[in-house]
């Protein structure tokens, strides 16, 4: 997305970079792709926003919805799409969110 004809988002897909995460983490779940890669190397300093979390083959037939919620943000994603918003999503999430200093959890 841009404003003002800066570029401040970037949406990061679920595809596998193997030479970059030897773990074949989806990219969106991945800190070696959206942390190592995209924030460090490159020196991107907008969002990062996750393709679906809660419908895509590539992170339901691995993952849990929470869970993938989870390793999304810790990789480095600042907001996720999650078409299909469903409890274990929601709690998880604030399970985890719970945690943190700066959480605010409502």
């Amino acid at each position: 997305m841009a404003q003002g004809g800066s570029i401040f988002l970037d949406e990061i897909g679920h595809l596998a970079l193997p030479r970059i995460d030897t773990d074949r983490m989806p990219a969106s779940l991945s800190r070696p792709i959206v942390t190592g890669l995209l924030r460090e190397e490159l020196g991107w300093d907008g969002l990062v926003l996750t393709d679906d979390m809660g419908a895509m083959d590539a992170i339901t037939d691995r993952y849990g919805p929470g869970e993938a919620a989870v390793l999304a943000v810790a990789a480095g994603a600042d907001l996720l799409i999650i078409v299909r918003d469903g409890d274990p999503i929601t709690e998880r999430w604030r399970t985890a969110a719970s945690t943190w200093p700066c959480a605010a959890v409502e």
